[in-house]
């Protein structure tokens, strides 16, 4: 199991970042959350099978139609064994 936190920066709110972020986690079978940052970044925390981790790792280099993603930063994170469901959170 692998679990990572990404940051990704660029034309990323506005653009059904968040939404389509969630339906691609669980289309993958991976829990965590997605939430804007007041920066203008989107964070994402996802888990799951490691090769599941690695495609949402990839699709978040170009994200949904509208975005044009600049970078992304992804680290690594521990596990979290009770973490479920996938949610956008508010604004941070």
């Amino acid at each position: 199991m692998k679990a990572v936190l990404m940051n990704v920066r660029g034309k990323v709110q506005g653009v059904a970042f968040r939404y389509s972020t969630r339906e691609k986690a669980l289309n993958l079978n991976l829990v965590g959350w997605v939430r804007n940052r007041k920066n203008g970044s989107v964070e994402i925390y996802v888990q799951g099978a490691e090769e599941n981790v690695d495609q949402m790792e990839k699709w978040a280099q170009t994200g949904p139609p509208a975005a044009k993603v600049e970078n992304v930063i992804t680290m690594p994170k521990p596990y979290e064994e009770r973490m479920q469901g996938f949610i956008v959170r508010p604004t941070c």
